[in-house]
């Protein structure tokens, strides 16, 4: 008798029939991110040969062409490839539409293409979970699908608008939660300082404010700069000696911090007595039509002569241009004000893509930190080199290119995206800078203009409340003391040359055991970094790469990659948006599921005789 052997063959696990599914399923979807990836290298090179009118399109289709080729080679059908291209171009195209009446749709028009393959693979997932002889069956006549086009625009809304509207509840959490510092100073009962007795050696610069007080970067960095050359006997001025605002651009709330300038104009007049040798003009409030700012256009008009320059510092170079002393000159200013300077003062050439612009005695520059560069190369002028790059190499700063070659490429302006990226972040955090006698000018502006770049409240504290006088006597009032002080999230320490001074202020706030403790982040600011590193540095490691480039973009200035080393690799909001596209995607699933168990148990039950 013969006997046969039969081998039935093994049967896979629903468990592990799953994995392979899904592991089917993400493979097929990387080959088509990858595919998308090699079509936009591939037209990167030529990008500059479209006319701009066409270059999004043209970048559309070199992602779509290599996923459709690609999807041939795996035995896929025409229709598969042009209906994955499809799924990826179509809410790309309309969130880009929608951009032109909802700004912040255009930052995640690209995301939108990646979900939207995602929604139309979660619909077709049989097709891309399975192996496929299915994939050349032969077409069957059937009508139009609007079922599955219906099913496929439901998973997309979902994944993108999941996203979309976590995000803007969590902005309108953030807004309503968020109180900004009123922009008049509070009373301050305190003496003021007596004016520092000017060196009969040196040269004299003063650094301009309004009657509202001046922007904080704009002034700190030609202040300390000036000062820290040696040459001159540097003062702020302003029409009166009274408290003032240090405040961030034209925003439209205040800072934590003040200032007391050293010398009202009529002080200065009196106690110096000659027209200053430089006299920088940061950004201030000043309107050439009022009787009261009157005095301010009068007394810069009044003291600019053949013997002394004028530094315009980014958006300060409104004022000058509304003080006609820029009239048939060359200079250059803010990005976003020269339809403004050029209607205030039409004789005047103004250039773009510079840093800084010298035309003889008249030196302007570009958006913020460009205002390094410009008082940089002021110093070059008056003390040569030398000393301008000790400066440079004094406050940290290395990207000292500009004092040879000022041209440069603006960056574009960022705030929508940051609004985006905020949208993503956990809380904005409310950050206490302990300051000391002898900090630096920069070592404020660096903590300042980064940080609230991310939304954070910076709270400027001193042991008490009263005058803080910096390393170059610039006088600063911080509103609070370690007393007054409200809840924070993180301390820090700012950047002082006056160790003793520093340590007791640590010492203070450790004592009085009010809230977190110091994190000395700028302790290394002078050694190859400034604090507007030091702060980036921390954006990067603390909330993500994104926010940091973007707020060192907004500040035209440039750090090094080291600045963001520190970052996840995966920013933290593209997890986010990853997770709430997902939660989406999930959410469809099981509601599309359920209803389809539901017909299927009513079309299975047994039918009574």
């Amino acid at each position: 008798m013969t006997h046969t052997l039969s081998i039935q063959p093994r049967t896979a696990s629903p468990a592990t029939r799953t994995l392979e599914n899904v592991a089917r399923f993400a493979l097929h979807y990387g080959e088509m991110v990858l595919a998308m990836y090699a079509g936009m290298l591939i037209y990167m090179p030529l990008e500059k040969a479209i006319p701009p009118g066409f270059q999004q399109i043209g970048m559309a289709l070199f992602m779509a062409w290599p996923m459709v080729v690609w999807m041939r080679i795996r035995g896929h059908g025409w229709r598969h490839g042009f209906e994955m291209s499809a799924a990826m171009l179509v809410p790309w195209a309309a969130l880009k539409v929608a951009a032109n009446v909802m700004p912040v749709l255009a930052n995640i028009a690209d995301w939108a293409m990646y979900l939207g393959m995602l929604a139309y693979m979660l619909v077709r997932r049989d097709h891309y979970a399975h192996t496929g002889a299915h994939h050349h069956a032969a077409p069957v006549a059937h009508r139009f699908p609007w079922r599955r086009v219906m099913l496929v625009a439901a998973y997309v809304g979902a994944i993108v608008l999941t996203p979309l509207v976590a995000g803007t509840v969590n902005l309108g959490v953030k807004a309503a939660s968020e109180t900004h510092e009123p922009v008049d100073p509070p009373a301050y009962s305190g003496a003021l300082p007596v004016p520092p007795v000017p060196d009969p050696n040196k040269k004299t610069a003063v650094v301009m404010s309004g009657y509202y007080g001046s922007e904080i970067g704009d002034t700190l960095e030609a202040y300390e700069i000036l000062a820290r050359s040696g040459v001159f006997n540097v003062y702020s001025v302003a029409p009166e000696r009274t408290v003032l605002p240090l405040r961030t651009g034209p925003a439209p709330w205040g800072n934590s911090i003040d200032f007391a300038p050293q010398f009202s104009f009529a002080e200065y007049d009196s106690f110096i007595g000659r027209a200053p040798d430089v006299i920088a003009i940061p950004y201030f409030q000043a309107d050439p039509k009022s009787a009261r700012d009157a005095v301010v256009f009068d007394w810069l008009r009044g003291h600019f002569g053949p013997n002394t320059m004028i530094l315009g510092i980014c958006s300060g170079n409104m004022v000058l241009a509304d003080s006609g002393l820029a009239a048939g000159r060359t200079a250059t200013t803010n990005t976003g004000t020269f339809d403004y300077v050029q209607a205030s003062s039409p004789t005047t050439r103004w250039l773009h893509d510079l840093r800084y612009v010298d035309d003889g005695n008249l030196v302007t520059s570009s958006n913020l930190t460009s205002g390094i560069d410009a008082t940089l190369h002021v110093v070059d002028r008056f003390a040569g080199r030398a000393t301008a790059l000790d400066i440079a190499r004094q406050i940290g700063y290395t990207q000292t290119g500009a004092l040879d070659d000022p041209r440069f490429d603006p960056p574009s302006d960022n705030l929508t995206q940051l609004i985006t990226d905020a949208a993503f972040l956990g809380p904005d955090q409310r950050i206490g800078v302990l300051l000391n006698d002898g900090v630096t000018e920069l070592g404020v502006s660096g903590i300042v203009d980064p940080f609230e770049g991310t939304f954070a409240r910076t709270y400027f504290i001193s042991a008490h409340r009263g005058v803080v006088r910096s390393r170059d006597g610039f006088l600063f009032v911080p509103r609070y003391d370690i007393a007054t002080v409200p809840a924070l999230d993180r301390v820090v320490v700012a950047a002082s040359d006056n160790g003793a001074a520093r340590q007791q202020v640590l010492t203070d706030w450790s004592a009085s055991k009010t809230g977190p403790s110091v994190e000395d982040i700028f302790q290394n600011v002078g050694s190859g970094q400034t604090a507007y590193d030091a702060s980036l540095r921390d954006i990067a490691r603390t909330r993500s790469s994104i926010p940091a480039h973007l707020i060192d973009n907004t500040l035209f200035y440039s750090a090094a990659e080291e600045d963001f080393s520190d970052a996840n690799m995966i920013p933290n909001e593209v997890l986010v948006v990853i997770f709430l596209g997902g939660l989406g995607a999930a959410t469809m699933f099981a509601v599309s599921h359920r209803r389809l168990r539901r017909a299927v148990r009513l079309q299975t039950a047994p039918q009574p005789a």
